[in-house]
């Protein structure tokens, strides 16, 4: 079995959260009403045929992570009860590879039933002690303890002295990593009565996201700690600027912070500092192209670029685009101002530098492409410009929906085809306009004119009948 406690520890990146208790008590209810006949049996062959059923349930569903995560669980504790050790594993491997899910004490379980028939000492001292690190790489410390002690136990009925050594090495391990836990939790206490505490700030941030690497989850900590550089880099990491030579500084904050800590800190910051310097590969300066390769290599981060082709969403939105800007200028005299030197003569590029600025690819979360935090920092009275090529498979007649905050201007292939220049707050197609894509690619340039406060804009494309027009595709 030690073949399978290893392979459960080499998942995916991708798992889905664990769901809600709301969401996994429905699921239960839905389970226990679908197979309220076979979740009376109490034969192991009864349950051996529940467990199959459920676990075959699982693997149908697509879109309801919910049910799916139920399935897999109520399988795995129906093939336990039912001594179907095979299919418990199983469903157990699944769950892993498909949830964020800590499953180490769930793999205790089975080999707690295993280790009841079976004399293969040395094979269950190697099982626990997987299973004992794996525990204290989830922050489950009393499954841990329990996991090392068997392992320990197991060695010594087996005779190994070298597996006895080993086993009390771990203990050793998990008994260190439990008192620097204990810190931790002793902070989140601290930060409950005071979330402004920079102290504890601090620690839960270096354990969240220099010891984890949990960077999403660690950043808003290290913004508000007590360590000015940590705090500083914090603070423009999380304003996501996609500027380059914004990016570049970002990456190379991270990576000077890192050259002032020892391993394992060091490694995580370098790893910050690469996804970083992934962003600005394509675009960063030719003066720091040199620098950025060396230091993605050293980081170990792969760069991963696409320029499309994407679809439109499901309501017809454009998500992908190539920005450029911010232009400071006061509103009414940015909307006249000509910055590209040719708007209608404009060829955008990704990595393609306009005067002080470059051309940078952004995928909006949404159909509504937020601006404030792109441009960075972001300011009152300034204008970005917005492009990608709209990809028709035949002649395709159209309607783009505009929504802004303020004003804008739009041009497709170099003609002027309108806008709106009253500031104004963002709402769903403000404005339209009657187009056609024939056969071939075309540039779509927007320009965003900002007065204060919100900066945003939304383009739709949809038939008359607000419906998503089929062969487009968008690139930037």
């Amino acid at each position: 079995m030690t073949w399978l406690l290893l392979g459960l520890s080499l998942i995916p990146q991708d798992r889905l959260p664990v769901p809600e208790a709301g969401a996994q008590r429905d699921a239960e209810k839905f389970f226990k009403d679908l197979f309220k006949d076979e979740y009376k049996g109490r034969s192991d062959p009864e349950k051996r045929i529940l467990a199959q059923k459920l676990y075959t349930q699982a693997l149908e569903l697509k879109d309801h992570p919910a049910r799916k995560f139920v399935a897999l669980r109520q399988a795995y504790d129906v093939a336990l009860q039912g001594n179907a050790l095979d299919r418990a594993e199983t469903a157990l491997a699944a769950l892993r590879e498909q949830f964020a899910a800590p499953v180490a004490a769930l793999k205790l379980a089975i080999l707690a039933v295993r280790a009841k028939t079976t004399t293969e000492y040395k094979a269950h001292a190697n099982d626990h002690l997987d299973v004992a690190v794996e525990a204290a790489d989830e922050e489950d410390f009393d499954t841990a303890a329990k996991a090392v002690k068997s392992a320990s136990d197991f060695a010594r009925k087996a005779k190994e002295a070298a597996l006895v050594g080993k086993a009390d090495a771990v203990a050793k391990e998990v008994a260190d990593r439990k008192a620097k836990f204990d810190v931790i939790r002793r902070a989140k206490d601290v930060l409950k009565a005071n979330p402004a505490d920079p102290a504890a700030n601090l620690t839960v941030g270096r354990h969240e996201a220099l010891a984890k690497g949990l960077w999403e989850v660690g950043l808003p900590y290290l913004e508000k700690s007590a360590d000015e550089t940590l705090k500083k880099l914090a603070q423009w990491d999380l304003a996501g600027p996609t500027r380059p030579e914004d990016q570049l500084a970002v990456a190379d904050g991270w990576w000077d912070a890192g050259e002032k800590e020892a391993e394992p800190a060091k490694a995580a910051l370098r790893r910050r500092a690469g996804a970083w310097y992934a962003k600005c590969a394509a675009t960063a300066p030719a003066s720091a192209k040199a620098r950025v390769t060396e230091r993605l290599k050293a980081a170990g981060t792969a760069v991963k670029t696409s320029l499309g082709p994407f679809k439109l969403d499901d309501e017809g939105a454009i998500r992908h685009w190539l920005l450029l800007g911010p232009f400071e200028k006061p509103y009414n005299a940015a909307i006249k101002e000509d910055f590209l030197g040719g708007e209608a003569k404009a060829k955008p590029g990704a990595g393609l530098e306009q005067g002080a600025f470059t051309w940078t690819p952004h995928a909006a979360e949404s159909g509504k492409v937020v601006l404030s935090p792109v441009i960075w920092p972001p300011k009152d009275h300034t204008t970005v410009y917005a492009a990608c090529w709209v990809e028709a498979e035949a002649d395709v007649k159209a309607v783009l929906r505009i929504g802004s905050d303020d004003g804008y201007k739009l041009w497709i292939d170099g003609e002027h085809v309108g806008g709106d220049w009253a500031p104004r707050g963002f709402k769903w197609d403000q404005n339209s306009h009657d187009v056609t894509f024939s056969k071939g690619r075309h540039l779509l340039l927007m320009k965003i004119c900002n007065w204060e406060r919100g900066f945003e804009f939304a383009v739709r494309v949809t038939t008359k009948n607000f419906e998503v027009p089929q062969g487009l595709t968008i690139r930037n």
